[in-house]
């Protein structure tokens, strides 16, 4: 019976660090409002005036709930009888996400709902949690309740696996087609 107890007490407090984790892993995300680092590089070999010439452009992009951010350095080589010329070329600028398409501004208000609503419910199974382990620790919880104060240790570990994990979504910037994973 004791090591029911002190599984029960251990899943718990499990429960309760998972909650905490998550929320403040979701609060962390939304004010930040990075959620997408997105990285390109490609190599192309053409002419220029007959010569033979390669061209090599990098770009990154940060796209978030608020901004989207993004930075293109280009590399022209061409090579000559003579020898070979080499051009730097660096973009960069910051736009609001809603006027790039990628995110709209009511998807932005549909996340942060959704952020609300799932907050409330975590910080709801974290308060329900501690009076549970309160009366595991004192040793007055029958034992059907044992069973039932599981409940917030599962629902934080689910909670936490969705929160804590970002999705890896990606965007082609040179076609007009553009996809979230």
């Amino acid at each position: 019976m004791d090591k029911l107890h002190i599984l029960t007490i251990v899943l718990v407090s499990c429960g309760i660090a998972f909650m905490t984790v998550s929320l403040g892993t979701g609060i962390k995300s939304l004010l930040e409002g990075n959620w997408i680092y997105y990285a390109y590089s490609t190599t192309v070999s053409t002419t220029y005036l007959g010569n033979p010439a390669t061209v090599v452009a990098v770009a990154t992009a940060n796209i978030g709930l608020y901004t989207t951010c993004y930075n293109i350095d280009t590399t022209t080589t061409v090579t000559t009888f003579l020898g070979t010329s080499t051009t730097f070329l660096n973009t960069n600028a910051c736009v609001d996400s809603d006027s790039t398409g990628y995110i709209s501004a009511d998807t932005v208000r549909v996340i942060q709902k959704v952020a609300i609503a799932a907050a409330v419910m975590i910080g709801l199974s974290l308060l329900a949690g501690f009076p549970v382990l309160v009366l595991v620790i004192i040793k007055k919880l029958p034992k059907p309740i044992c069973f039932l104060s599981l409940a917030p240790a599962i629902l934080a570990f689910v909670a936490s696996k969705y929160t804590v994990e970002s999705p890896v979504c990606s965007f082609d910037p040179f076609t007009t087609i553009s996809y979230f994973c």
